[in-house]
């Protein structure tokens, strides 16, 4: 997938996990946070009732891997906030609203000359297991698409489809409500959900554990 964030579909842009090379890279050691951590002040302008279904996970990569060992801060005023990544890049904290809205800026502890950039993941809050519920995952869809609407007016419409895929989870089905299975299509070794293509689906089974939910743009 190539599609990068642009101006034009502005928070729109959310519904599409976006590689590395697409994101303006944050060099040296301090970047504004909204450029670090693009369109998560509209996000949480969201009533959270719109949004309970969905995350925003943002990482941290240096050189295209995982920025393991550098320690983000949130400097915004006098005061220094750690952001935490986890192993996996992934920031552990964000930022808040409030402290979207004041400008602050992120500093990393890491070499001037180092190449830093980012990554923006949306995933679907969800009870995971072997079987998940097909209804929360397509909640989970919907409401990327309501936060969109609530967020960029008619420049939804540029919104690419959307879809869920569990990597970790070996390979699935779609049970229907008789008892009736359909495999999952597998994209990149990874079993996705459409529940526009999977209709009537109630339930998810995996051959494993999927490790998260990720919402992805469908074709």
């Amino acid at each position: 997938m190539t599609r990068t964030l642009t101006a034009a579909l502005a928070f729109a842009s959310l519904a599409i996990a976006v590689p590395a090379a697409a994101q303006a890279p944050a060099e040296g050691k301090s970047v504004g946070a909204t450029k670090a951590f693009r369109y998560l002040d509209k996000f949480l302008e969201v009533p959270a009732a719109q949004r309970s279904k969905i995350r925003v996970n943002f990482y941290l990569l240096r050189n295209g891997a995982p920025a393991v060992g550098l320690h983000p801060v949130l400097v915004d005023g006098d005061v220094r906030t750690p952001l935490p990544l986890a192993a996996s890049g992934r920031f552990e904290r964000l930022p808040t609203l409030e402290q979207m809205q004041r400008k602050p800026q992120l500093a990393v502890d890491a070499p001037a000359d180092a190449k830093l950039s980012n990554r923006i993941e949306i995933e679907a809050i969800v009870n995971r297991g072997p079987d998940i519920d097909a209804a929360e995952v397509t909640a989970a869809i919907r409401q990327v698409g309501g936060v969109v609407r609530a967020t960029v007016g008619a420049l939804a419409v540029l919104m690419p489809a959307v879809r869920a895929s569990f990597p970790g989870g070996g390979s699935g089905v779609a049970i229907n409500a008789s008892g009736g299975e359909t495999p999952l299509p597998v994209v990149g070794g990874v079993p996705v959900f459409d529940p526009a293509v999977q209709k009537g689906a109630v339930r998810l089974h995996f051959t494993r554990t999927p490790s998260k939910v990720d919402l992805t743009p469908a074709g």
